[in-house]
């Protein structure tokens, strides 16, 4: 069940959600591009992640790195955080597909709350370009792969936050 939409619509779907709501908290303050998250992020070198830690259980992976092509990336999913994606700048296509429809290719949920699954023909999935202040919202049964190139190569910055699938209370 993945969501996508901007920031100022999903704010109304979501407020019982203490751990959302701080999200959103975040996420806004990652796009005012006066707020020290917002310059953070900017600040990465190319090709890093950093993990900053939001409430007790919930944190952010902000990200720089170069969009690619499809045949680069992979499918992922997630059994105990929910994916909370925002582009803070940049773009880039976003495919997901439920888990049913995939092979496990490598399970890393021990390691890193991680499974990769083998490539998959894009004719079934489906498809979102995701610009400054969109997001998505990944749910465990819901496989993702980012970091795709839309027309061509590009920097993203990204910021993912990581909820606890038993803190959430849809």
């Amino acid at each position: 069940m993945a969501v996508v939409g901007c920031l100022p619509d999903i704010l109304k779907y979501f407020r019982n959600s203490p751990n959302f709501l701080q999200a959103f908290e975040y996420f806004k303050s990652a796009l005012d591009t006066n707020s020290l998250v917002h310059k953070r992020i900017h600040a990465l070198p190319m090709i890093a992640t950093e993990k900053v830690l939001l409430t007790d259980d919930c944190y952010a992976l902000e990200q720089r790195y170069t969009t690619k092509k499809r045949e680069d990336c992979f499918f992922e999913s997630h059994r105990k955080y929910i994916d909370i994606q925002m582009v803070v700048s940049g773009s880039e296509l976003m495919e997901h597909v439920h888990i049913s429809q995939l092979q496990l290719s490598q399970n890393l949920l021990v390691e890193k709350d991680l499974i990769i699954y083998q490539s998959y023909s894009n004719d079934f999935t489906n498809k979102i370009l995701l610009k400054r202040g969109d997001f998505a919202i990944y749910f465990p049964e819901d496989a993702h792969m980012g970091g795709q190139m839309n027309l061509e190569s590009e920097a993203c910055f990204k910021t993912v936050v990581k909820i606890p699938i038993n803190a959430y209370q849809g």
